[in-house]
């Protein structure tokens, strides 16, 4: 069960700071069956000033640091929710704002893209976390 903070406004109830345990649950299933930590480097994409001479405007990242789970493309081991599967080279599920065009840095130094987000909630208003498709990035300096 989640907890919540409910409060009374002219309109009825209302849940505020909503903290439910599905994505804890989650992370922490990975991490013990995984024997490592769930953290990655989140580089989340802004785009900077244009270029005078095409118009195009640059791209620049800001670093933290988020839990994310990720599953490669097949993996021995998969501890998913029904219906969810990997879509490109790996999936990833986290609770941090993810965006098409960020990229995520594993501790092993593999770098790979969001090409897709998906919300997943616990009930009709309750967001649980994000299942994040990832593209693999080769050639990443």
């Amino acid at each position: 069960m989640d907890a919540a903070i409910w409060g009374k406004i002219h309109w009825g109830k209302f849940r505020w700071g909503c903290l439910n345990d599905v994505f804890d649950r989650l992370i922490a299933a990975f991490e013990s069956r995984s024997g490592g930590s769930c953290n990655v480097t989140l580089h989340t994409l802004y785009l900077g000033a244009r270029d005078s001479d095409t118009g195009l405007r640059s791209k620049e990242y800001s670093e933290s640091t988020i839990k994310m789970a990720v599953v490669p493309r097949g993996s021995s081991y998969i501890s998913l929710v029904p219906g969810t599967y990997v879509r490109e080279d790996a999936l990833g599920i986290c609770a941090a704002g993810c965006k098409l065009g960020d990229e995520i840095e594993l501790p092993n130094g593999d770098f790979y893209e969001v090409k897709g987000v998906r919300l997943h909630y616990h009930t009709m208003d309750d967001f649980a976390y994000r299942e994040v498709d990832l593209t693999k990035l080769p050639l990443h300096v």
